[in-house]
């Protein structure tokens, strides 16, 4: 819905969020217009483009760039590509020289979301193995990790204070006590 006032200045406009994406991907007369489907999509969360996410994100595995996929991934909406399938891909890349696909997974996304359960203990077991405990105290005090029961388990091992606290932020009475 467009609203134009009387000098003709557009005053309000409305779009139905569901339906714009598969809008633009139906235009044959809008140039590129998957990749702005998609730029749409990934830049304001809307929904319609799961097949564009998963074309853009496959591509960006196959040609080797770990960087821009966990990008896309982390821009998916919902756990399209947030998912333990994505982490063991990432698990499974050949590394090209530098930091493990793993690493730079979680780096793009610890640098603006904060990481869902599966993630959260994924990169919990590593960091924990490492006998790197402060950095996963570092993230809980900037909230990037999210608190449940099994990565208070996690952290008992080394940590049980630490443990105690993911514990009461998990909403797990019986496991504080």
């Amino acid at each position: 819905m467009i609203v134009i006032n009387r000098a003709g200045q557009i005053f309000s406009i409305n779009v139905e969020e569901n339906n714009l994406i598969p809008y633009i991907n139906s235009c044959g007369h809008i140039p590129d217009n998957k990749n702005l489907s998609f730029k749409l999509a990934q830049r304001f969360s809307l929904p319609g483009a799961d097949d564009l996410f998963m074309l853009m994100f496959n591509q960006k595995l196959a040609s080797q760039d770990y960087q821009g996929a966990a990008v896309v991934a982390r821009d998916a909406p919902g756990t399209l590509l947030r998912n333990q399938e994505t982490i063991n891909k990432f698990k499974n890349l050949p590394s090209t020289g530098g930091p493990a696909p793993i690493l730079v997974y979680f780096n793009a996304l610890l640098q603006t979301t904060k990481l869902n359960a599966i993630e959260s203990v994924e990169l919990a077991r590593p960091v924990i193995q490492q006998n790197k405990v402060n950095l996963i105290e570092g993230w809980i005090k900037e909230n990037k990790l999210t608190m449940t029961d099994e990565l208070g388990d996690l952290i008992r091992q080394v940590n049980p204070q630490m443990a105690l606290n993911i514990f009461q932020q998990s909403g797990s009475p019986d496991k504080v006590i």
